[in-house]
């Protein structure tokens, strides 16, 4: 029982370690993204792809400043989009 225990714990903190952060593109989309939708959630300044999976509801900003917006494919439980004002003219999100 021991050993077993031993073994989750090294392999919580292998996979815990193996977690990818996303290299946002824009980091003010990054910011936004952290400090409006709480994609954080784990506090230390980087977005995962799991915290990245967490995030739902929709996504509703005026878009003058972000310049790339194709992180969003990591969103994947996002229930709507709504951009007013954006200077986005391609967006793709596969």
């Amino acid at each position: 029982m021991k050993h077993k225990l031993i073994l989750l714990c090294i392999l919580t903190c292998f996979f815990k370690v193996q977690a990818q952060n996303i290299d946002f593109k824009d980091s003010i989309f990054k910011q936004y993204i952290i400090h409006a939708k709480n994609a954080d959630t784990n506090k230390d300044g980087e977005v995962t792809i799991e915290e990245a999976k967490s995030v739902t509801g929709s996504i509703s900003f005026l878009d003058p400043i972000f310049k790339d917006l194709s992180d969003l494919k990591y969103f994947v439980n996002i229930e709507s989009l709504r951009m007013v004002l954006t200077s986005v003219t391609d967006l793709d999100l596969s």
